[in-house]
Formats: C-alpha cells, sequence, structure tokens
C-alpha cells in the first residue's frame, strides 16, 4: 500500500513539473532582420527569457554562430550572459555582421542565413535563433547607417563673430530602408529643434538646422552642437558625432601652430581593427580629429580628445570604415577658449584588406 501511495505521488509530481519545464522559453526580438550586401551591418537584439520553475540563476552563451541550411559561415566570440528573476529575464546585444559572412553566405548560393546562441546554465539550455536575409539597401531594415556632422566650412569646427544669423550645421545621413525618421538638433544640451521626415529609398539625406531657431550666437564662447536620432533605434554605444564652433569679438585671428602627426606613418597600411593614431602634443587643452574619405571632402567621422592619440572604438570602425579602402585624416588643437591654435596636414592610410575581428 505505501508503495502504491509513493508511485502515486511521484506520478503526480512528475505530472505537475513536466509541464512547467516545458513552458520555459525564450524569445528574441526582431525574429527576422534584412541585411544589407556590401557593408558591415549592425543588429540590436533583445532576448527574453522566462517560465523557470527555478526562479533564479544565470545563463550564460560563450558565442554566436551564423550558419546557413548546410555549413556553419562565422561567430561572434563575444560572451552573453541573462540573470533571472522571479523566473524571468531580458538581456540585449549589438551584433556587428561583417561583410565576409555576408559574401560566405552568398557564395553558397543563398540570401537567406540564420545567427544562433545558444545559452546553458543550472536552469537549463535554451536556444534563440534570427533569420537573416541578404537585400539590397532599398530592401533593407529602416535603420541609420551613418551620421556626419559638419558646418558650411565642411568641418567639424569654426569660430564666428557675435550674433552672426547665418551659422548653419548640417547632417548627412545614410540609411537603408524606408521609415520616418525622427530626431532633434540640441544646442550644449539643450533642445533646439524636432525634426520628422518620411524616407524614401533613396539612402542618403541632409537635414540642415532651421533658420527659426538659428544656432545661437549672442553668446561669447564655445558651443556644441548634436543632431540625436530617436527613431529608427540606434545602438546606444555607437558615440555620436559632435560639432564645436566659437563665438567671438575679436576680429583677430589666432595665431596657429603647426601640428605634427606621428602614427600611423603617411600612406601606411593598417590592420582592420581598432587603431591608434598618435600625433606631437602642443598647447592645447582639446583636440579635434576628423576622418575623410577623399582630401578636402566631408568628414565621415570625427571625435574629441584632451589626449594626443586617438583609439579607433571597433564600433566606429565597423560602422563608419571598410577594409581595403585609403582614408585621410587630420589633427585640430584648441586652447582653453576652444580657439583653434593649431592644425595638421592631412594624412592618409590605408585598412588592409583582412576582415574585422567582431566576428570571423
Amino acid at each position: 500500500m505505501k508503495k502504491c501511495i509513493l508511485s502515486v505521488g511521484l506520478l503526480f509530481l512528475t505530472w505537475f513539473f513536466i509541464p512547467a519545464l516545458s513552458q520555459a522559453a525564450v524569445t528574441v526580438t526582431p525574429s527576422s532582420v534584412h541585411v544589407v550586401r556590401g557593408q558591415a551591418n549592425t543588429v540590436v537584439l533583445t532576448y527574453q527569457f522566462s517560465g523557470y520553475i527555478i526562479g533564479n540563476g544565470t545563463l550564460t552563451s560563450n558565442q554566436g554562430i551564423f550558419f546557413t541550411t548546410d555549413a556553419v559561415i562565422g561567430y561572434n566570440n563575444l560572451p552573453l550572459t541573462v540573470t533571472i528573476n522571479n523566473t524571468v529575464g531580458t538581456v540585449m546585444e549589438t551584433v556587428v555582421i561583417p561583410v565576409n559572412i555576408l559574401e560566405r553566405a552568398l557564395q553558397r548560393g543563398t540570401t537567406q542565413f540564420s545567427y544562433r546562441r545558444n545559452f546553458v546554465g543550472g536552469l537549463g539550455t535554451d536556444t534563440a535563433t534570427v533569420s537573416l536575409t541578404i537585400t539590397g539597401e532599398a530592401a533593407g531594415t529602416f535603420s541609420v547607417r551613418r551620421l556626419s556632422l559638419y558646418f558650411g566650412n565642411g568641418r567639424a569646427e569654426t569660430t564666428v563673430m557675435k550674433n552672426t544669423t547665418d551659422l548653419k550645421a548640417y547632417a548627412d545621413i545614410r540609411y537603408s530602408g524606408t521609415g520616418l525618421l525622427q530626431g532633434y538638433w540640441e544646442v550644449d544640451g539643450r533642445l533646439l529643434a524636432y525634426v520628422s521626415r518620411p524616407l524614401s529609398a533613396d539612402q542618403q539625406i541632409t537635414l540642415a538646422t532651421p533658420e527659426i531657431p538659428a544656432l545661437p550666437t549672442f553668446e561669447a564662447g564655445t558651443h556644441t552642437v548634436r543632431f540625436v536620432v530617436t527613431k529608427p533605434q540606434t545602438d546606444q554605444n555607437l558615440p555620436l558625432p559632435t560639432l564645436v564652433y566659437f563665438v567671438t569679438t575679436d576680429a583677430a585671428a589666432v595665431q596657429q601652430i603647426g601640428l605634427a602627426l606621428k602614427a600611423p606613418a603617411e600612406a601606411s597600411e593598417v590592420p582592420y581593427a581598432s587603431v591608434r593614431f598618435e600625433w606631437q602634443p602642443i598647447r592645447a587643452g582639446l583636440y579635434l580629429v576628423q576622418f575623410f574619405e577623399k582630401e578636402g571632402g566631408k568628414p565621415v567621422f570625427s571625435a574629441y580628445t584632451r589626449k594626443n592619440y586617438y583609439q579607433l572604438p571597433q564600433l566606429v570602425l565597423k560602422n563608419n570604415f571598410e577594409s581595403g579602402k585609403t582614408y585621410y585624416w587630420k589633427v585640430l588643437g584648441f586652447d582653453r577658449e576652444r580657439r583653434s591654435v593649431g592644425e595638421s596636414q592631412t594624412g592618409s592610410f590605408r585598412f588592409s584588406p583582412a576582415a574585422g575581428n567582431a566576428a570571423q
């Protein structure tokens, strides 16, 4: 009789827990993505976990796998960990898909491939898969690929007289797909004007700051300008370019100091990786580093630093530069009042054709 009761009890526990275990699952958003051929693509994924009997714990995925129906075509070797609290958990991931992954899929005669992560831990094992489709830019998922800012002089900085009325900033936005672009111009961290613009399949648009309200020039000193994209969603780790303009009452030009570039060597080939750019320091409180696709053109990326070097971030590299291409760069120095006090000659370098190291 005791054995019978024990057996029934075990049967009841098995019946009770198995359905609960089967409810544990992970979902990924978005579940399918269009990626654009011929360029690196950045995808932001959100993994949501639910239905665990054990309410707390962690699950870890050591790598992401890119694969077609018949072969593995690459890996993303960045680990990802989610913490489960009260049976649920959420974690986000920014996946950079280099060009070579897309080309490997196309070489196998398909425009369809997938990205998978296996999450393993004391709570069990779960798998999340995203379907990827290679398209041209017009059919891609609506996203901003590149954002470049400049003034009318084509540079990321300028000096103007107090109460100037014709100062404008411009934003070149490279995008894929179609949709509603939303964002805003800000000056010194304060809202200047909202922007809402439906975008067709042209893949590029240039925006300008409005005439009313214009960029303020009534206060002498240094001012910063940014264009912030709020839709479509962009990677939060991607630094937004910043413009600097100096409003002065002094018409006399500040004496410029020569600024020598040190590394990389002129016209050298460098790895397609997080390269360090260095220059001879001068008496400057701030440096502006600018990168161009052609000499004298608009900057494809710019950044400020207080040191006499700049380490190009991996995410900026993937989103703004291509392997196998030649680029140009120059550096400007500013004093404590943010007036330009030094400028380098334009240097050049070439990224090697080797694939990036975010995914293999």
